[in-house]
């Protein structure tokens, strides 16, 4: 009698369990059984993308009325894993805290060595570019080129990836 019994309720328990609805599944509505859809992949924010690599700047300016950098004069981005940016103006070394969210970054101050560039157009352009770089506020990346923009759209630098970090 009790082995009668054991038997009813382990198949009873043994149905109940395959019949129970899976964690994650939708459930069941009439005769069928709709398959739960898979889990949509997040993607990390661009921060994540961008930290550890490094840019060539390739124009100041908005599309149609870009100016490459001066001649001999080499102007770098690095965004660094531990949320700084490093690079060189075209003359100086510079460095700033940076933060990074989702097609938007805030640099803090921009502090730089103070070595003299030969030319006053390459002073004249390291100038520029720390101010471009201190109102950016928004970017873009598309491939392997970055665009930073001030947040009234007018202060626009044009970066290509450097393949050298």
């Amino acid at each position: 009698m009790y082995r009668k019994l054991f038997v009813t309720l382990l198949g009873i328990g043994l149905f109940l369990a395959a019949c129970a609805q899976q964690p994650g599944s939708l459930p069941v509505t009439g005769d069928e059984q709709t398959p739960s859809a898979p889990a949509p992949v997040v993607i990390p924010s661009l921060e994540i993308n961008l930290a550890g690599t490094e840019w060539m700047l390739q124009s100041f300016g908005k599309p149609g009325e870009e100016i490459p950098p001066i001649e001999g004069t080499s102007v770098t981005l690095k965004i660094e894993p531990d949320g700084r940016i490093t690079g060189t103006g075209g003359c100086n070394s510079y460095g700033a805290d940076v933060q990074i969210g989702p097609g938007s970054l805030t640099i803090g101050p921009i502090t730089s060595t103070k070595k003299a560039c030969l030319e006053d157009s390459a002073t004249q352009q390291e100038q520029e570019f720390f101010n471009a770089l201190q109102s950016a506020a928004r970017f873009e990346l598309v491939s392997d080129r970055l665009t930073l923009t001030s947040a009234d759209g007018e202060v626009v630098l044009n970066f290509v990836k450097s393949t050298s970090y």
